[in-house]
């Protein structure tokens, strides 16, 4: 039995797909080229083409021997990553610190919360330095601790249709690994299903009818070996949760109108969240907080939240601890993060792949993470958001962004004047359409580190394309693409297509003496070997006090104003931009804001 046979419902994404036979010219070449190798060495090498050509002359098993033992030098280099060295290494990259000790930027550097921080994470620089092997190690170790759909298992047939009925038909084979059918067409939940250890639940596309259950469905603590399959949950108040659980796997799920979707805590690991269609949701799609890690969402969409708030973004990654943090989503309760270094050794969500994903028309963001650590988003499409696209905020530190597209995010029209002024920004005002003023980028930074943004597409966002709100120290922001943002510019606000921003505290947040951010200026973070192209105000922004940041080997076009806006009196390296400094056909102040007002 094949290893996809005995996992149909768990889909590789990343699985290299090879023709069935591969044609024998192919090995001639590869041979070829060995020879060549062969003649401009010397030794063992030489004895070894004598030896082959001797051994493939005239006999088929010679030749099959031979054609394996190219087929085996074949494979050994598709197990190779693009590179073996650290993403640093192979491109030469600045040395991370670059401050000097007595500098200002020093001073900031040493009192940095998020730098601190660094020190109690799970998940350090040195584990995501090359960020291709670092994601297929995690993909691997997760799958390899994910249950198999068994096949070889007792399967019972459920005929009820109330959840209590189901429970009880459960318990009679507790323990036993068992796969449980279900044939009606609706389930009453009369109660919460549980999902017990060995349990797997075929739901063949039943839909179950919930409205004030909280959860639906629990995993308890202890569960593992389990899974769930092909089930709708109908307007539930709360769908799914699980609780320190090992190995879960949920597939082909449907969560239609919850007021909270998918809730992961405690120290859950090895949870597989595949193919599941999270729509529509009062809060939050997805939460994933406290000491949860090895978690892998794929395949998946998550989208038209309601929620304006961070926490009903549709993926919610957070570390603050708030008692019946669950219930306050339910509610819509306001939630304030708890500082981000305190208490000591406080649990941080980490190890967690998010790929071949879908958030989009969220009213809040697609993804925000709030202190997330060692997490991979790569190959999503975060689009039509009402917030940002991804915040990277409240410690959030060794993460790993590539290669994502950004898309029309963050213009603000669903936001009420109860969420703008809870934003700080309500006095800006609305625009004629309704929207905010005050616009969003696609990705934002605020007080994170050590995160690596790489070779994201970035695109038609209202606000910038990649905004360091403040205290963003040592990120690198490295060959993205960023396109036509600045859609949302009015006459209060333009934007850029990258902005080192040294946002200062606003008066609500500077008189709280336990404030969990610092209010620093970017520090050492290169910005690189981008393309920023379309009209932003400007390309690139340094604001007031940014130092010691390397910007170099981006290219710049089409911008409104200028390629790098400078008001930074620190120093900043730039070198080696391709900026296009032509003539302006400008001749007036009045063309000038034609210009920056053209749609």
């Amino acid at each position: 039995m094949t290893k996809n046979q005995q996992q149909p419902w768990v889909k590789d994404t990343s699985a290299t797909n090879l023709p069935s036979d591969i044609h024998s010219n192919y090995f001639l070449i590869l041979q070829n080229s060995f020879k060549r190798f062969a003649r401009s060495s010397s030794g063992s090498s030489k004895r070894l083409n004598r030896f082959l050509n001797t051994f493939v002359t005239g006999n088929t098993l010679r030749q099959i021997l031979h054609h394996l033992f190219f087929i085996f030098l074949f494979f050994l280099t598709l197990q190779q990553p693009c590179y073996s060295e650290s993403f640093f290494a192979h491109y030469k990259l600045p040395p991370i610190e670059r401050a000097p000790t007595k500098s200002l930027a020093s001073q900031y550097l040493n009192q940095a919360k998020v730098l601190k921080r660094l020190k109690q994470l799970p998940v350090s620089l040195s584990d995501i330095d090359t960020p291709e092997t670092y994601t297929n190690i995690l993909r691997k170790n997760i799958k390899n601790k994910l249950p198999a759909w068994p096949l070889v298992a007792s399967k019972q047939t459920f005929k009820g249709n109330k959840v209590s009925e189901l429970n009880k038909f459960m318990a009679k084979y507790k323990n036993n690994l068992t796969v449980f059918e279900i044939i009606a067409q609706e389930l009453q939940a009369d109660e919460t299903l549980v999902l017990n250890s060995n349990h797997f639940i075929d739901g063949n596309n039943v839909t179950i009818l919930a409205h004030h259950l909280k959860p639906t469905l629990l995993i308890p603590p202890s569960t593992s070996r389990a899974g769930v399959t092909d089930i709708t949950f109908s307007k539930p108040t709360h769908a799914i949760h699980i609780e320190s659980a090992n190995g879960i796997s949920l597939s082909q799920l449907t969560i239609k109108q919850a007021t909270l979707g998918i809730t992961i805590s405690g120290k859950s690991q090895f949870i597989s969240l595949d193919q599941l269609n999270i729509i529509n949701s009062q809060n939050s799609g997805l939460v994933v907080n406290d000491n949860s890690h090895h978690i892998w969402l794929h395949n998946s969409n998550i989208s038209n939240g309601q929620s304006a708030k961070n926490e009903g973004a549709a993926l919610f990654i957070s570390d603050a601890i708030i008692p019946d943090l669950f219930i306050s989503l339910v509610k819509h309760d306001p939630i304030s993060t708890q500082p981000i270094l305190f208490p000591q050794g406080q649990a941080t969500p980490h190890h967690i792949l998010i790929e071949y994903n879908t958030f989009k028309k969220n009213h809040a963001q697609g993804i925000y993470l709030d202190g997330g650590n060692g997490i991979v988003i790569r190959t999503n499409e975060i689009s039509n958001n009402d917030k940002e696209g991804l915040c990277l905020d409240f410690g959030s530190a060794n993460n790993i962004i590539s290669e994502n597209i950004f898309a029309a995010n963050g213009n603000r029209a669903y936001q009420s004047d109860q969420d703008l002024e809870h934003d700080l920004v309500l006095g800006f005002g609305r625009m004629a359409d309704g929207s905010a003023i005050s616009k969003l980028p696609g990705i934002a930074l605020d007080n994170a580190a050590q995160n690596f943004i790489i070779r994201n597409s970035i695109l038609k966002n209202a606000g910038d394309g990649i905004k360091i709100v403040r205290s963003g120290f040592r990120n690198w922001i490295i060959f993205n693409s960023i396109l036509d943002n600045n859609r949302g510019h009015n006459s209060h606000f333009h934007f850029f297509g990258i902005l080192l921003g040294s946002a200062g505290a606003e008066p609500e947040v500077i008189s709280d003496p336990e404030k969990p951010l610092d209010f620093f200026p970017p520090i050492e973070n290169i910005i690189a070997g981008n393309i920023i192209y379309g009209q932003h105000y400007s390309a690139i922004l340094i604001d007031k006090r940014a130092g010691f940041n390397d910007i170099y080997d981006n290219v710049a076009r089409q911008f409104i104003n200028m390629p790098l806006e400078n008001a930074s009196q620190s120093f900043n390296n730039t070198i080696g931009n391709s900026w296009n400094m032509e003539k302006r056909q400008e001749t007036n102040i009045f063309h000038s804001l034609k210009r920056l007002l053209k749609p």
